[in-house]
């Protein structure tokens, strides 16, 4: 399920948290370009609650957040193996 607001601009639809970062950089966000909600809240779409991040440093910030503070580094890594490669 798809939990961001849109906006419509002229036939578009389009995610208003990437339209407002756009707007305050004044420019096109790239295609390596993510932007994450600090607070987790993906309907805040406040400009003061967005970051841009890369795609490659987006996923590690969900992945530290969620798994180093519940189960430790080491179990967090054996969890991600096991999560990417299935038993047989």
């Amino acid at each position: 399920m798809y939990k961001y607001k849109k906006l419509r601009i002229g036939d578009r639809l389009i995610d208003e948290h990437r339209f407002k970062m756009e707007k305050k950089l004044g420019r096109k966000l790239r295609y390596n370009e993510i932007v994450h909600h600090r607070n987790g809240k993906k309907l805040d779409n406040h400009v003061s609650n967005l970051r841009v991040e890369s795609r490659i440093e987006h996923p590690k910030e969900h992945f530290t957040s969620r798994f180093y503070s519940k189960i430790g580094k080491k179990s967090a890594r054996v969890v991600k193996y096991r999560k990417s490669h299935p038993k047989r």
